[in-house]
């Protein structure tokens, strides 16, 4: 009888040693809820999450999971909107969700989900790393940005001081002015003076006001969202009558999704920005895979920094799943909550190893956008 035993079982420890996984069972429900676009005017959020979410399927199929997915999307900026996609989400009683990208939006869900995994493929606030162990974001704390774009600036301009305009109702701007301006100022023979607006005021703002501490040659930080900052961008750049530089961070957005650069002033300007994600971040470990499964499904290279995120956001969570799948505390736990608690699990190792170890700064003008370099987190 032994002898009948030891073939089949061969053949099993074969197959496992040569990468193929057997599929565990049911199906992995991922809800994902995020604005329909990404701000106001941009382009619609919908081609690239459902990039990310087919590409996330079939890793998570090669990996031996079921995985079912949909989406949740709402008007940016209207609470009820926003209320009326999570009811829904709720109701669908999904395994783990991918949440919004904004700060602001994230935060809201922090009282309507209880022992279930919540990330963000982008959420940089501060309280956001406050929130429970349910909750993660993909990306460092707007802290670890501001202190390494900071630095990067001290470096690349070092005679000039900082003029900082900044969105009052943007709890991810002001967090990245806040850390940005802590840092900077640390050098005592750097200044820097910091003014606050309403972003649907940009348009029709009082720009001699706006600008009325500011000194010749400061170069003028803009960490707002893209269309509040293209435009400021272009009415400061005309106000001045001169070539301009500005600073803004990963709430510019990429050219093909932000205004940034589109909006024509009478001289030139040229900003530079930080952002997490990048696909000329080649320390990045999950871009190989990224890009592997998008060639496979579109024979081309892809192009967008957002669907890559969020594609790493399910991959994650699946790796982390299938990770601890079979761990002894987790095996009676129904889906839902061992997800999360494998998750957790995972991150009790290394809660940064999701994150990029690099940021990328890009520049951009008038012509478009171009990666500038990749500079280390600094933690």
């Amino acid at each position: 009888m032994k002898s009948f035993l030891f073939i089949p079982c061969l053949f099993l420890m074969t197959l496992c040693f040569s990468g193929v996984l057997f599929a565990l069972p049911g199906v992995v429900k991922v809800g994902v809820i995020n604005a329909s676009h990404y701000q106001p005017y941009s382009k619609s959020n919908s081609k690239p999450y459902n990039v990310a979410m087919l590409l996330g399927k079939s890793y998570a199929l090669d990996k031996g999971i079921k995985t079912q997915y949909k989406f949740f999307y709402y008007d940016v900026g209207s609470l009820s909107s926003f209320y009326t996609a999570l009811k829904k989400l709720k109701a669908w009683r999904a395994d783990f969700v991918i949440g919004p990208n904004s700060s602001n939006d994230f935060l809201l869900l922090k009282n309507h989900f209880k022992n279930m995994l919540i990330v963000s493929p982008y959420a940089s606030s501060s309280a956001v790393g406050k929130l429970s162990k349910d909750y993660y974001s993909f990306v460092y704390p707007a802290k670890n940005a501001a202190e390494t774009f900071a630095t990067f600036c001290a470096t690349k301009f070092p005679n000039q001081g900082v003029y900082s305009i900044v969105e009052a109702d943007c709890k991810s701007c002001l967090d990245f002015s806040k850390y940005f301006a802590d840092f900077f100022s640390k050098d005592k023979k750097k200044k820097i003076v910091t003014k606050y607006f309403i972003y649907d005021n940009a348009k029709n703002i009082d720009i001699k006001r706006l600008l009325s501490d500011y000194r010749d040659g400061d170069i003028i930080l803009l960490p707002n969202r893209s269309l509040s900052s293209a435009t400021l961008m272009a009415k400061i750049t005309d106000y001045l009558g001169r070539p301009m530089v500005f600073l803004g961070s990963d709430f510019w957005g990429s050219w093909n999704k932000s205004e940034v650069g589109k909006i024509a002033a009478k001289s030139p300007y040229v900003g530079y920005y930080i952002v997490p994600w990048s696909l000329d971040n080649t320390a990045n470990r999950d871009l190989k895979t990224y890009v592997k499964y998008f060639k496979d499904r579109y024979s081309s290279l892809p192009e967008d920094r957002l669907t890559f995120s969020v594609f790493v956001s399910f991959i994650s969570v699946i790796n982390a799943y299938v990770k601890y799948y079979s761990n002894e505390d987790l095996k009676n736990l129904k889906t839902r909550e061992k997800i999360l608690r494998a998750f957790i699990l995972s991150n009790s190792v290394n809660k940064d190893q999701y994150r990029p170890k690099n940021y990328s700064i890009f520049k951009v003008t008038q012509g478009g956008e171009k990666f500038y370099r990749s500079v280390p987190v600094i933690r």
